[in-house]
């Protein structure tokens, strides 16, 4: 008799140590999923930032009387944690980042060197160059964020219906 119920007391302390262990991957889960979608709204904010900024470059070289807006840099917080997205989606975000100075300096020399003083060789092809390369820069910034919401859980990005779609505006130049 001692025996059994030494037993039931045993079977009992170790179905509660299961149970404790399962609820505490549970709640190690939940953090780790509420974590990855906070660092992933913070990502996907200031990526969409950088693509409204991308949309003002061709925003701006819409007016015949502005002058040349040069293409905009990405730069993410210093205090983000990169760990949390994953190795796969953080070297993607890294290499984007990367590549933004290598497109621009192509932008500059397809739009020949543009000095503003001599107007040499036109404002207007420069305004067209730095134009489609913000934009092509912008709709990949875009893209990612709304990966990056998309696998998170977060819900996309949504525009106020009196205010500035600027995605729209990246997709339509």
């Amino acid at each position: 008799m001692q025996t059994q119920q030494a037993e039931r007391i045993y079977e009992k302390q170790r179905q509660d140590r299961l149970d404790d262990d399962a609820r505490t991957e549970a709640a190690r889960l939940l953090e780790a999923t509420e974590r990855k979608a906070f660092v992933a709204h913070r990502f996907s904010r200031v990526l969409e930032r950088y693509a409204k900024e991308c949309a003002m470059v061709g925003s701006n070289h819409d007016d015949p009387s502005a002058g040349v807006t040069q293409i905009p840099d990405l730069k993410f917080p210093n205090d983000i944690d990169w760990q949390a997205v994953g190795a796969l989606r953080a070297a993607e975000l890294r290499d984007f980042q990367n590549t933004i100075p290598l497109v621009k300096g192509f932008a500059v020399g397809r739009a020949g060197d543009y000095d503003p003083a001599t107007e040499n060789p036109s404002r207007e092809q420069a305004k067209k160059v730095f134009g489609d390369t913000a934009a092509r820069l912008g709709r990949t910034a875009w893209r990612l964020a709304e990966a990056l919401r998309k696998e998170a859980g977060i819900p996309p990005f949504a525009f106020v219906e009196d205010g500035w779609d600027y995605a729209a505006f990246l997709r339509d130049d």
